[in-house]
């Protein structure tokens, strides 16, 4: 049994993967694992990858550790894809659970591809601290195509306009060099094989040498993105006319004035109950001011 050894992590995580382990489910940190301490510790989320028939299961032990639902609004839920929220009673942080029955990926606006590569990723996985994760060469082959879906007309625009500019988010450039700095070249191609995406291992090997020598430009990527959605077609969730109105809608939504009128909802808890949040700066006393509601209370 892996025992989590991060000396980070949240006293609530600790229980929860416990718990995971003790009843044998299927899990993995899926991605972004550059930053797995951040997650554990409650400064960023975690993206939990749990086998289909697992789920039951795995919500059952979520709310045993009284994790809570959260409620997207219609037009940015995505079926397979849940957030809880839970609370350490320590330490007063919340952590924020993205729970993943499968593997869901697309643009900056929403997600339209489900890729039948979660077993591929439940398989063989690493341990990090007592935490299964998929080999940085699954984790590799997700980010490459995560980021190239990202490329929008706001990436070519920039790079019309901006000849300096690079294409990629900060975060992601950081997250791709992580893990091209742990990848194995000949294991890298037989993930691309085992995955059965269709897609020829040169884009994956052209976009990784262009990132290298630092000449991936916006519209190189804009250009990767259409030959990877025309291999992805077969994996699209919303199709035809109903694509095109999410995506005219995802556009409107941001942009003003029609902002006013189509105004994104946030998340919600799945409750009617009244909830309210003691907020301060370190030493204000907020965990004695707690202690005090709940008593009252």
């Amino acid at each position: 049994m892996n025992s989590l050894t991060s000396d980070k992590a949240l006293g609530v995580v600790v229980n929860l993967f416990a718990t995971f382990e003790r009843k044998a489910i299927s899990y993995c940190q899926w991605k972004s694992n550059q930053h797995l301490d951040a997650g554990l510790s409650g400064n960023t989320d975690i993206d939990l990858l749990v086998q289909l028939n697992d789920s039951e299961s795995c919500i059952h032990i979520l709310i045993e550790n009284n994790f809570k639902k959260i409620h997207n609004n219609k037009k940015t839920t995505i079926h397979g894809i849940e957030h809880w929220l839970g609370f350490d009673h320590d330490t007063g942080k919340l952590i924020h659970i993205h729970l993943h029955f499968e593997i869901i990926i697309g643009g900056r606006k929403f997600k339209n591809h489900k890729l039948p590569i979660a077993n591929i990723f439940l398989q063989n996985c690493n341990i990090y601290k007592g935490i299964k994760i998929p080999s940085p060469e699954k984790e590799l082959l997700i980010l490459i195509l995560r980021v190239t879906l990202k490329a929008d007309y706001k990436t070519i625009l920039r790079a019309l306009t901006n000849k300096s500019h690079h294409p990629i988010d900060h975060n992601s450039e950081n997250e791709l060099r992580w893990l091209l700095s742990k990848y194995n070249r000949y294991k890298f191609h037989n993930v691309i094989k085992e995955s059965k995406l269709k897609i020829d291992k040169t884009l994956f090997d052209t976009f990784i040498n262009q990132f290298e020598n630092k000449e991936l430009s916006g519209l190189t990527l804009f250009c990767k993105k259409i030959r990877v959605l025309k291999h992805l077609r077969p994996h699209r969730i919303v199709k035809g006319v109903k694509l095109y109105k999410k995506i005219v809608f995802s556009y409107l939504i941001e942009m003003k004035p029609f902002s006013k009128f189509l105004r994104k909802e946030k998340k919600k808890l799945y409750s009617n109950r009244t909830f309210f949040a003691v907020v301060g700066a370190d030493g204000a006393g907020k965990t004695r001011l707690a202690k005090d509601l709940k008593k009252w209370l």
